[in-house]
């Protein structure tokens, strides 16, 4: 389903109908409007021109007398209904091109059913098919197609023989035709036609549909159903036949099966028909009016589908244009009864339509009439009607073109051809046809006339001021059967009509009027005024120019009647009737005899230009009357495009304007630009006149003058080399200096005349000068240098070393560095302090940078042991957490290890001279002499001494474990001398082994002398300082005793000696090492600490 929209004006005051619309009047009233959905349309909307609604119908439900719906462009499926609806127009908005369509898109999927025939199933009935916006034909015999307008003739159709008396095999008769094999064969196709719809012109001037109802192949006779006896002629029978698949052999053509809902095609080229634009008919009406009045339908194209009106008054269908309007639905086998067509009014005075029009429209490729007009005081007026009918059955009346019925209706100023009905139009009573340009007419049946005025509507009717030519039918008549002039009709008028290669004008009845026509190259006699059953004998024949006229259709009988100034080519046989007249315009001659040689004629108005009217439809000094529409009509195809043949972009195929049309144009401009222009390609560098010839946007050529104006702007640099200062020439102007390397970015308040950049680079100035910008070149500076001084990582311990690097960018190459503390090169390695760089180019200029090279502090490492043997470690410096280890001095295994923010105290560390390793987070260390193994001395916390009371020894340390030791048998222990005291047994040396506190020490070695001696003789000795640093004194108790001083490492190594004379002290200087010892007399022993 397509969409649509439409909007609608509700207006203040009535429209009043003009031949155009002031488009500024109706665009400032209330308007509302109807768009496709691609528009926006949507019927939710407002219905304004923004916001449009999508269906006309819609708008309707709002519209009220005096409104407007205009419809945005595009294409509508919608089937309108306008009921009881007063004073409101329907149009375009703005000329845009809106079409109503009545088919609808096949997209179902084409099969293969044979052969080049393809299939597709449908979910409804159509009765009009198109393919690629082609009408494709029924399936029929014989054939006849669309493309060469071939279906318009009787070429496409067979005929038969007609003898009504002998009947077959002689002869056809009403429900059986006997074919004429000489024109086409039926019996050599091979085809059985029982069940096909004939289309059987044997009515003379009508034609039926019927059934086949008996039929053998290769039988060149069939049977039908009957027509009504009263409508059978014995004469001219024509006739093809519809309705089955069987017909379909040939390309576009088609055939439905109203059953299955099967399509059948016949593509052309046998292309598939999948992927092409297919369409088929669905609609017989895109708009319907009921109950109306005063209803403009204005503008609006339609395809396959028309209007229909009834019961309603003062309607207008102007500038619309009707192709494939309307199509008999013999293909879904309703074949007797008449197709729907384009219609004012039905059949019953209650439905009629009056005082209504048609104009200025086209219709197009019917199958049926053109229109039916049912009512009073219509007109059809400055209409194209062509192709009108290809079938010309089943319909009203006498089967014309143009159906009218009612009164004082009219016809004016219509073009027409290829009508294909014996007569084209049924006038009705009291008609007016005039001003018609006809030709081609009457093809497919027999009898017939353009203009056929019967006994009813020949009284009181105008016929006049036509141009009938090139048709084989009569072109103007007054004909009906009677046996006296009044069955025939009566009072008829009927001038100034031209008749060119027709069968002529034919007059029955009688008191006519027939005056000024002009009739010549008729196929019989031009001008015939019957005298049959006493015709014409009260007619006036007045001033007609005929090159044959008689009261005979064929033969020279002289004409009855009142008659006066006619120019007869049977009375002149000497004149040459073409040399009366110019052949081309129709005009009388200057000298021509026919010219002033008629007589006035009060009933008849005639323009004079000279003594008295000429003979004839022309009158010479008078401008020619004109016949036929003053428009050209949009013909199918549409094609949108440009349609200005002036216009570069024009499509001569286009029909349809599209706004696509471009015009050559020339232009003078003046511009004034600042140094250069860059002008459509070309860049100009100086002042002058140029010119140019362009595409303009319209795709058309535009020759163009430019008068060119050039500023030049100064933007010339001076660069001091030794500076590196860029100075504009320009002087009177504004500067604003900028970085070439940074996408020309303005750099911040560098806006002076000179400019002295900081880092190297490219640079340039933009210069403003009288009312122009223009930016210099760039300029490159190279000598500025830069140094930037880096260590490659930091110190992490105190008195260590980094490397630094020296990056220097700028100057010349090579460059020299000289650092502050007298190094040289671009890497050093450095302790921690403040440090400078100078580099130096090779043009000499230098650059200086600094670095400052952080160290953690030293790290500080403090001790304090306990009397318990607990060490804690106080650290300060270096980079926290610390790490110690203690070491046993004598094994080197690990006693203890711990990190810590700053302090920690280890248990019970064993006593003697051990090793600890300290050390930092960065793996900094504690260095004594150099080495990270450090001694810790962990002194015995007790005094182990003895107290001497020979030959009783006892430990004067409390509290803890002994071991008695015999000094003189290399400090063996004493088995079972565990106790704190010990009683000697013997003399001799003993030390004693006290473990306390996880630590053991032993005591000096105490003499016992005195087992079995008195003890009264016992000399003691003091030792004092002790310890010392090798100087000490000893003292006894008896002075005049004289022994031997001998002192023994703890190997039992002798390593110092001495002589004791006399005196109670003697002072010692032994100069031995840190360590334990013990020395002895020749009677007592003691120890140095």
């Amino acid at each position: 389903m397509k969409a649509f929209f439409l909007y609608f004006d509700i207006m203040l005051r009535k429209i009043i109908l003009l031949s155009f619309f002031n488009w500024a009047l109706l665009l400032n009233a209330q308007n509302s409007f109807v768009a496709t959905l691609s528009m926006g349309g949507d019927d939710t909307n407002a219905g304004t021109l923004s916001s449009p609604f999508a269906t006309v119908n819609k708008a309707l439900s709002v519209m009220t007398s005096g409104d407007t719906c205009f419809i945005r462009e595009g294409h509508y499926s919608e089937e309108i209904l306008i009921n009881g609806k007063n004073d409101i127009v329907i149009m375009p908005y703005m000329n845009e091109w809106v079409v109503f369509d009545g088919t609808e898109p096949i997209q179902s999927n084409w099969t293969i059913h044979s052969g080049n025939i393809y299939k597709t199933v449908l979910s409804k009935h159509i009765w009009q098919l198109f393919v690629d916006q082609q009408e494709m034909v029924m399936a029929r015999w014989p054939n006849g197609n669309f493309s060469d307008k071939s279906i318009y003739n009787w070429n496409s159709w067979a005929s038969g023989i007609v003898d009504s008396i002998n009947g077959f095999p002689n002869g056809s008769y009403n429900g059986f035709e006997l074919v004429d094999s000489t024109n086409k064969d039926l019996g050599s196709t091979g085809l059985n036609l029982t069940g096909a719809i004939g289309i059987m012109n044997v009515g003379s001037f009508k034609t039926f549909n019927r059934e086949i109802i008996s039929h053998n192949a290769q039988d060149n006779f069939f049977s039908y159903n009957t027509i009504p006896n009263n409508t059978y002629r014995d004469k001219h029978h024509h006739f093809f036949v519809e309705g089955k698949l069987e017909l379909l052999d040939q390309p576009n053509e088609w055939f439905y099966d109203t059953t299955s809902k099967t399509l059948y095609l016949y593509p052309d080229n046998g292309q598939n028909p999948n992927g092409r634009s297919i369409s088929g008919k669905i609609q017989d009406y895109a708009i319907t009016i009921t109950n109306s009045t005063d209803v403009i339908i204005k503008n609006l194209y339609f395809f396959a589908t028309t209007f229909s009106a009834k019961s309603s008054d003062n309607l207008l269908i102007e500038g619309c244009h009707f192709s494939f309007p309307n199509c008999s639905k013999r293909m879904l086998r309703q074949y007797d009864v008449a197709p729907n067509v384009s219609t004012f009014g039905q059949s019953g005075s209650a439905n009629e339509v009056h005082n209504s029009a048609i104009r200025k429209c086209l219709f197009e490729y019917t199958d049926g009439e053109a229109l039916r007009v049912y009512g009073d005081s219509n007109e059809i007026e400055n209409c194209y009607m062509q192709y009108i009918d290809y079938s010309v059955s089943e319909l009203p009346f006498l089967m014309v073109g143009v159906y009218f019925s009612g009164d004082a209706n009219k016809f004016l100023h219509n073009t027409v051809h290829d009508a294909a009905a014996s007569a084209f139009l049924a006038p009705g009573t009291t008609p007016e046809f005039a001003f018609n340009d006809v030709w081609s007419t009457g093809a497919l049946q027999s009898d017939g006339s353009v203009y056929q005025g019967t006994s009813a509507t020949v009284q009181n009717s105008h016929i006049h001021h036509n141009y009938i030519h090139d048709t084989p039918k009569y072109a103007l008549r007054f004909d009906a059967p009677g046996g006296d002039p009044g069955q025939a009709g009566q009072y008829g008028n009927m001038h100034h009509n031209i008749a060119v290669r027709t069968n002529g004008i034919m007059v029955k009845g009688n008191h006519h009027y027939i005056c000024y026509n002009t009739t010549f190259s008729s196929n019989k006699n031009g001008l015939i005024i019957l005298d049959e059953d006493n015709s014409n004998d009260s007619s006036f024949i007045y001033n007609n120019f005929s090159e044959k006229m008689s009261a005979h259709r064929a033969n020279q009988i002289p004409i009855p009647g009142i008659t006066s100034s006619n120019w007869n080519g049977y009375d002149n046989p000497s004149v040459n009737f073409y040399n009366l007249m110019d052949t081309n315009t129709y005009l009388p001659l200057s000298n021509s005899s026919i010219v002033d040689a008629g007589v006035p004629i009060s009933a008849i108005n005639h323009l004079i230009s000279g003594t008295a009217p000429d003979i004839g439809a022309l009158e010479l000094g008078i401008l020619p009357w004109e016949a036929g529409v003053d428009w050209i009509p949009t013909f199918y195809p549409w094609v949108q495009g440009c349609t200005d043949s002036i216009s570069c972009q024009y499509n001569p195929l286009a029909n349809i304007d599209d706004g696509s049309c471009g015009y050559a144009n020339s232009n003078t401009i003046a511009i004034t630009a600042c140094d250069s222009l860059v002008w459509n390609g070309v860049n100009y560098t100086t002042s002058g006149i140029y010119n140019q010839t362009l595409t303009n946007v319209s795709g058309c050529d535009s020759a163009v003058t430019l008068d060119l104006g050039i500023i030049s702007v100064d933007t010339s640099v001076s660069h001091v080399f030794s500076s590196s200062t860029l100075t504009a020439l320009a002087t009177n102007a504004t500067y604003q200096w900028i970085d070439c390397n940074n996408n020309n970015t303005p750099i911040v308040g560098e806006t002076n005349q000179s400019f002295s950049p900081t880092s190297n680079g490219t640079y340039a100035v933009e210069v403003t000068q009288n009312g122009c910008t223009a930016i210099s070149n760039c300029y490159q500076i190279n000598n500025l240098m830069s140094v930037s001084l880096s260590a490659l990582y930091p110190i992490f311990c105190n008195g260590n070393t980094t490397d630094v690097t020296a990056v220097a960018t700028g100057g010349t190459l090579p460059y020299s560095y000289s650092w502050s503390n007298g190094f040289s090169g671009s890497n050093v390695t450095l302790f921690a302090g403040n440090y400078s760089c100078l580099v130096t180019d090779a043009n000499g200029f230098t650059v200086t940078d600094s670095i400052f090279l952080p160290e953690p502090p030293p790290m500080m490492v403090n001790y304090i042991i306990d009397t318990s043997n607990n060490v804690e470690y106080q650290i300060q410096g270096g980079t926290s957490p610390y790490t110690v280890s203690i070491y046993d001095g004598l094994s080197s295994n690990l006693l203890n290890s711990a990190n810590f923010a700053s302090s920690f105290i280890f248990q019970n560390i064993p006593c003697g001279v051990q090793i600890y390793e300290a050390s930092d987070s960065n793996n900094c260390f504690q260095l004594c002499n150099n080495n990270p193994n450090c001694e810790l001395i962990v002194p015995i916390p007790f005094s182990n001494t003895i107290n001497n009371n020979s030959p009783t020894l006892t430990s004067d340390v409390q509290g803890a474990t002994y071991q008695w030791l015999d000094c003189n048998n290399n400090y063996s222990p004493i088995s079972g001398e565990t106790n704190q005291s010990y009683v000697a047994a013997v003399n001799g040396d003993y030390a004693v082994e006290v473990t306390k506190f996880s630590c053991t020490n032993i005591s000096p070695c105490e003499s016992v002398n005195n087992v079995g001696i008195n003890i009264n003789n016992e000399v003691n000795y003091v030792l004092y300082p002790n310890p010392n640093d090798g100087s000490f004194t000893l003292e006894r108790s008896s002075s005049n005793e004289q022994a031997e001083i001998i002192i023994y490492d703890l190997s039992g190594q002798s390593v110092f000696s001495a002589s004791w004379k006399s005196g109670r002290k003697k002072n010692i200087e032994c100069n031995l090492s840190s360590g334990y010892y013990h020395g002895e007399t020749r009677t007592n022993q003691f120890y140095v600490i």
